[in-house]
């Protein structure tokens, strides 16, 4: 019973710290005026750990990402937003069984030395990557996540920031007056 009881409290404190965190979550997305949100895999450029699921929300004036704490990045720092492509080649080495059974069969132990020799097989692996790039006390930064599995999240994404970049860049614009 004991052991019980302490696996049904820890279970509570969890619960409510999670539901602690999202009423944080709902407040700071209210208080930006964030319209959509998205999940990405973190891969570089935020203090946080690389794979890490991380939120990501598209905001009036700011990007948000989100994990623990929100990390703020006002549109305006925004250089631009691209998906890239990286193709990962992989060598593989097999041993070639069949081919020494037959060689051996039909010309003997040469045969089956030349038949059974390895046979190396390349793959390609193809990964997409969401790369921002923003300026930051006039140095160049970048984060990236990981978009293999979500592209056309990524293609929003970046359809997102574009236009809010537009949006503040329109309105940043002197106003012409008519005479």
């Amino acid at each position: 019973m004991y052991f019980d009881d302490d696996a049904r409290e820890q279970r509570k404190k969890r619960k409510l710290a999670q539901i602690a965190e999202r009423e944080q979550e709902i407040e700071f997305k209210n208080k930006y005026k964030c319209k959509k949100s998205y999940t990405l895999e973190h891969l570089y450029g935020l203090n946080i750990p690389q794979g890490a699921e991380c939120g990501v929300w598209i905001c009036s004036k700011r990007l948000v990402m989100y994990y623990g704490a929100p990390i703020t990045l006002f549109y305006s720092k925004i250089i631009k937003a691209e998906i890239l492509d990286q193709t990962q080649f992989k060598k593989h080495y097999l041993d070639n069984a069949t081919g020494a059974i037959t060689g051996g069969m039909l010309f003997g132990a040469a045969g089956a030395l030349l038949g059974g020799g390895t046979k190396t097989i390349t793959e390609s692996d193809k990964k997409y990557i969401l790369a921002i790039t923003y300026k930051s006390d006039d140095e160049i930064k970048y984060i990236l996540f990981d978009v293999t599995a979500n592209k056309v999240t990524a293609k929003n994404v970046i359809a997102d920031i574009n236009y809010r970049r537009t949006k503040i860049v329109e309105n940043k614009k002197p106003k012409e007056k008519n005479l």
